[in-house]
């Protein structure tokens, strides 16, 4: 009943269509409704198609863009800008701007994941595509919850959308299952998505039904108990081909090189579209997922020592259990091309999460190596609901080229958060990190915040890019967002409101020198309501809401194509300032106060290509220096904690085409990044810097069955993850091994 066709996903170009792996070519068709005999019914759809074909004639428009970030369903040698990605190169996106658009057209950094390098790396989630990109690293990831935050461009944020609707707003983890692609937009991207940090921010773009019966089943083992099984089935539900459905699902469980530590995760997402004719396309999409395992800030940094326990410490209790953290997301797409020129869309969706369990948290750790902790217990629950309806149409002024989105975004937010932890001073929860005794008994924790927080969003935006020349392009764009919040401390009685209403513009501009060679500058600012902290509510000493952060990002570069279109080069010199981060009150302790102001300055540069038929190749490098340049209690000049001022990653492929090795291929890796400040008090607390090394190899046996192997940190390198204090270095994973099979049906 079903038929082999997801190999082809993997399948790598490196010219055209010409430039295929050892996976069999498969083309994927539209799901455009099949002609019925009824003469009306053929007629809309030979209208419909002249408008698509009228369509593709525009710069800026290829055939019926759906919703900008969904993964597209149409034929891989026509690149859309959210669908799938021939190889590791991609060249257009809408992520950027909203609109189906060729990147080296956009005057902003943009780097384009593709699924491939996912299943090279066999990324389980959206970190390990994060990982390939230069300017992003890793930040908290929230007591080894795997909710990570990201450093772009030296600030830290949790800034994401998953097909362009905003989807991270509390601790949701997250799968890369369902994963088609993942678009980071390096710099500010407010003026689209509405609040947000000034570093950055990304898209996932999710599997969409194709045209076609399969099942792909693969499972992996591997070091630390590694066990993890995926299905990726679609189905054809009608016989004319406008209903499609398709489901992606993991379960995984494995052990850590970390002591005590274990996790369990379940994730499904089914997709259904429907498409009556050529220019409606409707979609039904939903998550599920449930992750448990126990709450891990790392190790500790003795005397600021990161190396003086073994990397396997866990200093937490056993007895705690898991941390239970889950979510579910429903949404719903729908989109219209009214003519040639114009269409409109509407997209819904809903999600909540929860998240709860014990800790043992820490707190601070003397020159003796006693750990003070605190008996720890979160319930945390949270829902968001968001609406857009958006129209983008084509025109010409004069013989000039336009291309304008105009939209509205509504979203309904609600959070409840139950914090309750012990008083380590009154009853103290301590432990040796040298020889710790766990089962200790736990003392009692009070309710510190019982927090409520309510926020409703409405949105304005709109963009227009304009072709001048050929060779001269700019992109505007303007967001108004009206914020309304009521956050409550159920526990004190406080209460604070804020009703801001910011503007946030951008604008850029691209001119192509030569063929192929194109220079890029951009200015655009940010804004970000100032509220939440550890315990879930923060305000002045006298109980007022902070000024919001804002920011500013500029940004100028050059995008370069080379080998004859097979290999991208971005590469880009950067400022951001963000103003009003939150510091230490020094008139009132245990406040906060908006007197921080935090600079990033550097540059970074891209590449990916598939270079030839059997290479392929992605990475980046950056050089970052986030210091601390407005504050009344940190010092000037301190460098930001957690930001390496030069990191970069490089991944390359090879596959044999012909011959007796064909459908060989081997791979590998190199990260690597400078040592960081531990904390943001200019002091001698930092951690090392790191080289670590990668490798794969895989063979497809047949048509239906391929075996990976993937080595991670095969010198077995000592290097951290994350920091953000003395009491939280988070250790990165050691040598580990992972064996994959793959099968098509």
């Amino acid at each position: 009943m079903v038929s082999v066709c997801l190999a082809a996903l993997c399948v790598c170009y490196a010219d055209g269509a010409s430039a295929q792996t050892g996976l069999p070519a498969v083309t994927v068709d539209a799901p455009v409704a099949r002609q019925k005999p009824q003469s009306q019914r053929s007629a809309q759809s030979t209208r419909a198609t002249q408008r698509r074909a009228a369509r593709a004639q525009r710069p800026n428009a290829p055939p019926a863009a759906p919703n900008p970030a969904v993964a597209d369903v149409r034929p891989a040698t026509v690149e859309r800008g959210n669908g799938p990605v021939d190889g590791y190169r991609a060249t257009r996106t809408t992520s950027g701007t909203k609109t189906d658009t060729l990147l080296k057209d956009i005057p902003q950094e943009i780097v384009v994941v593709p699924r491939q390098v996912l299943d090279d790396r066999n990324a389980t989630t959206v970190a390990g595509a994060l990982d390939v990109v230069g300017g992003v690293t890793r930040g908290n990831n929230f007591g080894g919850l795997n909710n990570y935050e990201f450093n772009i461009r030296g600030f830290p944020t949790r800034n994401a959308a998953k097909n362009g609707i905003s989807a991270v707003r509390r601790y949701e983890p997250d799968d890369a299952a369902n994963v088609e692609r993942v678009e980071v937009m390096m710099g500010p991207s407010g003026a689209l998505y509405g609040r947000s940090d000034p570093s950055g921010f990304y898209n996932v773009i999710t599997k969409q039904p194709l045209d076609r019966n399969f099942v792909t089943l693969m499972g992996t083992v591997g070091s630390y108990g590694m066990r993890r099984t995926t299905i990726d089935a679609n189905q054809v539900l009608s016989d004319d081909k406008t209903w499609l459905g398709r489901i992606n699902a993991a379960f995984d469980q494995r052990d850590s090189f970390r002591d005590f530590i274990d996790s369990k995760r379940v994730f499904v997402a089914p997709v259904v579209s429907y498409s009556p004719s050529a220019d409606w396309r409707v979609t039904f999409e939903g998550e599920y997922l449930k992750d448990d395992r126990p709450f891990d800030r790392g190790l500790v940094a003795v005397n600021k020592n990161v190396g003086s326990l073994p990397i396997s410490r866990f200093l937490g209790e056993p007895n705690d259990g898991p941390i239970r953290n889950q979510y579910v997301l429903g949404s719903f797409r729908v989109e219209h091309d009214i003519n040639k020129d114009w269409l409109v869309r509407f997209a819904t969706q809903y999600k909540e999460g929860s998240l709860y369990g014990w800790t043992a948290e820490p707190v601070s750790v003397n020159a003796a190596g006693i750990l003070m902790r605190r008996n720890t217990f979160r319930d945390y629950n949270w829902a968001s609901s968001n609406s857009q309806l958006e129209t983008v149409g084509h025109f010409g002024i004069g013989g000039i080229k336009n291309t304008l989105l105009a939209g509205i975004e509504y979203e309904h937010y609600t959070d409840l958060e139950d914090f309750r932890r012990s008083n380590n001073t009154t009853n103290p929860y301590s432990i040796n990190v040298y020889n710790p005794v766990y089962g200790q008994a736990k003392p009692p924790a009070t309710v510190l915040s019982l927090f409520k927080d309510r926020v409703d969003t409405l949105g304005l935006y709109g963009s227009l890019q304009t072709e001048w020349t050929s060779q001269l392009k700019t992109l505007v764009g303007v967001r108004y967002d009206n914020y309304d919040q009521d956050a409550r401390q159920l526990i004190t009685g406080q209460r604070i409101t804020q009703n801001p209403d910011p503007v946030i513009p951008k604008a850029g501009v691209t001119y192509e020198i030569v063929p192929n060679f194109t220079l890029f500058a951009d200015v655009a600012k940010s804004f970000r309501p100032n509220l939440d902290s550890d315990t879930g509510f923060a305000g002045t000493a006298t109980g007022q809401a902070f000024a919001p952060e804002t920011g500013i990002g500029y940004e100028a570069g050059a995008k370069w194509d080379l080998l004859g279109n097979k290999l991208s080069v971005t590469a880009a010199a950067f400022k951001i300032v963000k103003d009003n981060v939150l510091t230490a009150d020094p008139a009132n302790p245990g406040f906060s106060t908006t007197a921080g102001q935090v600079t990033s300055t550097g540059f970074d540069i891209n590449v990916v290509g598939n270079v030839t038929r059997e290479l392929r190749l992605i990475g980046g490098y950056a050089y970052t220096d986030a210091r601390i340049t407005q504050d009344v209690t940190l010092p000037i000049g301190a460098r930001f904690p957690n930001v390496p001022l030069n990191s970069g990653s490089m991944m390359a492929v090879y596959e044999w085409q012909s011959g007796m090795l064909a459908g060989l291929g081997l791979g590998g890796g190199v990260s690597a990044a400078d040592s960081r400040a531990g904390d943001a008090t200019g002091g001698s607390f930092t951690v090392p810097g790191y080289v670590k090394f990668d490798a794969l190899a895989y063979y497809t046996l047949n048509k239906t069955t391929k075996i990976s192997l993937n080595v991670y940190n095969i010198a077995n390198t000592v290097y951290y993850d994350q920091v953000r204090s003395t009491t939280n270095v988070y250790p990165g994973q050691p040598r580990t091994v992972w064996l994959t099979m793959k099968s098509t049906f």
